[in-house]
């Protein structure tokens, strides 16, 4: 018996001694292919470290954030009914925007936007938006826990401008209107140099809105001559290829997925990043197995770098199928880069869709103002020197269509059929 059990004890011994060294060895290549993906992005020229990515700081003077959150909070301090006035108008301009509202709401919005607050706060805004540059005080280091409520402040702020325009364009104040377009327009564009992949989602949704209602308000008539150019330069700077897409996937990199990957199991689950069970159970094993960790970790640097680099180049229908097929891809026990990834897989398609609403809107701006001049629309955009307005969906000039009572320009979208310029269901 006593043989048994020194026999027994001997190949427990050996068993444990062989899983060690299994392990050690499954580290060892774990940890090389985790060095071979950070590897990679360096030769591919990607940035390595949060402080390349990270905004400078602007002098106070020059700051425009240091205005929008006063009026933020001018706003707020003021009641409007139940809520303050920041959300009580925020409310009302949305459904104005999505022609959700009634005619009672409509005055009462216009009673708010003529109130002695609501137009000193225009008024802070059109100066403050004048500012060279715009940066909010954020801590990049806190990944996913970092807080961001000026978005919302931002979009909130875009809304009420642009239904204070389509109320002054009814009211026939066009100066004030574009005016306040043109407001519109440079609060959208201000977290343009935030490289977090959420700011420049929201920098879309505003844009989208500006872009909008600068075609509502055409139709009641186009800006002065300065106005004119002044809009012009500002749909320009919406117009500046992937290059702050590319930075947006590059931060998400460094501050969102290097954090979630030094998190452990059970502060992913306190986030909610993990909710099912199999989900929990899959992220606790590879919690405590460093081996796969290190394997899951070096996927997501590799799809990563694949999107980044993706993402530089021209929309086509192809590199988006790959872009999808390489996160579905990506192993089952990879759960957190399949958390991380699927936001980005979308996010050309979106940013092309504001290049391209950028190229409509100074091309449609263009249209309306030769016939303004010639009594006629164009026969083309090149008779308008506008032939360099390329569709960034289908890399040829935006189509364009002209009638005798009005004309149709617009782009294929990310399905890349010409549908004739119906607008889509989004």
């Amino acid at each position: 018996m006593k043989r048994q059990i020194i026999s027994a004890m001997k190949w427990i011994g050996i068993a444990f001694v062989a899983l060690g060294i299994l392990y050690v060895v499954l580290l060892w290549l774990s940890n090389r292919r985790l060095n071979q993906a950070y590897a990679a992005l360096a030769a591919d020229g990607r940035p390595m470290q949060l402080a390349q990515l990270i905004p400078p700081p602007i002098p106070d003077p020059d700051n425009a954030a240091l205005v929008y959150k006063a009026v933020v909070l001018q706003l707020k301090a003021e009641r409007a009914g139940e809520k303050n006035l920041f959300d009580q108008m925020g409310d009302l301009a949305k459904d104005i925007l999505e022609d959700k509202v009634s005619g009672k709401a409509m005055e009462s919005f216009r009673q708010l936007a003529g109130g002695k607050t609501a137009t000193q706060a225009r008024e802070a805004l059109e100066t403050g938006s004048a500012k060279p540059r715009c940066r909010y005080e954020l801590d990049y280091s806190k990944g996913g826990g970092m807080l961001l409520p000026h978005l919302a402040e931002l979009r909130n702020l875009s809304r009420i401008l642009c239904a204070t325009a389509l109320i002054q364009a009814a009211d026939g104040d066009l100066p004030a209107a574009w005016r306040t377009l043109a407001t519109s327009l440079r609060i959208a564009d201000a977290v343009k140099d935030d490289p977090v992949l959420i700011s420049q989602l929201v920098r879309m949704a505003q844009f989208r809105v500006a872009a909008e209602t600068i075609s509502s308000v055409s139709a009641a008539g186009l800006p002065n001559d300065a106005t004119y150019r002044e809009i012009l330069s500002l749909l320009q700077s919406f117009d500046d290829g992937y290059t702050r897409l590319v930075a947006s996937i590059d931060m998400d990199r460094l501050a969102l997925g290097e954090w979630a990957f030094r998190l452990s199991p059970s502060d992913l689950r306190g986030l909610g990043a993990i909710e099912d069970g199999s989900a929990n159970g899959g992220m606790m094993v590879a919690g405590f197995f460093p081996p796969l960790t290190q394997r899951a970790h070096a996927a997501y640097l590799d799809v990563m770098r694949i999107l980044a680099k993706h993402a530089a180049e021209p929309y086509s229908a192809t590199s988006s199928a790959l872009d999808e097929a390489l996160v579905k891809d990506v192993p089952r026990y990879c759960l957190l880069t399949r958390m991380l990834t699927p936001a980005l897989v979308t996010s050309r398609s979106a940013y092309s869709a504001m290049l391209a609403q950028s190229r409509i809107a100074r091309a449609g701006l263009a249209i309306l103002r030769h016939r303004q001049e010639q009594g006629r629309y164009p026969a083309d955009l090149a008779a308008l020197g506008q032939q360099d307005l390329i569709d960034p969906f289908a890399g040829a000039p935006l189509r364009y269509r002209p009638a005798a009572d009005g004309f149709t320009l617009y782009s294929v979208g990310d399905n890349l059929a010409d549908d004739g310029g119906v607008k889509g269901k989004d």
